[in-house]
């Protein structure tokens, strides 16, 4: 028996409804494969702005505002450019995972360090040389927690991840300016990504 025999056999001994059956799940796992992967390429633009968005925002809220403004004023000026970081942050919680959201109220929780040696130093009686060593300090942890925020986002922000995270990929050059080489590095050591 020859192998065109064979298979015409198998062929035609299969009953029908277990071909249909077949085709049926087949059509099911494509349409879920082409929906998954419509929805990640659907939000990677608004990721993107979202991530470029919350960099800014939060460089904004870790500035000191003027002195010369009335107390009233700066507290203003501070309250808004935080509730911009606040409102980013809760967008995160549904365009990421609970990684990214949970880098994010890092940032925040470390923003109001940075405000509260702000006000210190506005105090008069207070040693301005070790609240602003104090200050840079937590600038630089500040700038680290962005750093991993924006790892953390990394997975989310090209298509070519969404089957195998755990390989090292090359991230196009608009995605590289935006998250940063340092990102990439750290993102592409062996085994980063490996599901925890």
């Amino acid at each position: 028996m020859d192998m065109l025999t064979f298979i015409g056999t198998f062929l035609t001994r299969v009953p029908a409804p277990v071909w249909a059956a077949t085709i049926a799940l087949f059509g099911v796992y494509i349409t879920l494969r082409l929906t998954r992967i419509t929805l990640f390429a659907s939000l990677l633009e608004r990721r993107i702005e979202w991530l470029k968005a919350y960099k800014k925002a939060v460089k904004k809220a870790a500035k000191r505002t003027p002195s010369i403004l009335p107390d009233s004023q700066e507290k203003a000026v501070e309250t808004k450019a935080q509730a911009k970081v606040r409102n980013l942050a809760a967008d995160a919680r549904w365009l990421f995972d609970k990684s990214v959201a949970a880098n994010t109220a890092r940032v925040r929780d470390q923003l109001g360090v940075i405000h509260g040696l702000y006000k210190k130093l506005a105090s008069p009686n207070a040693d301005a040389e070790d609240i602003n060593s104090l200050i840079d300090t937590s600038m630089a942890r500040l700038n680290d927690l962005v750093v991993d925020v924006s790892y953390s986002a990394t997975p989310f922000l090209y298509v070519g991840d969404i089957k195998r995270p755990t390989k090292i990929v090359v991230v196009p050059k608009r995605i590289t300016e935006l998250i940063g080489k340092a990102v990439i590095a750290k993102h592409n050591q062996p085994g980063s990504l490996r599901k925890k």
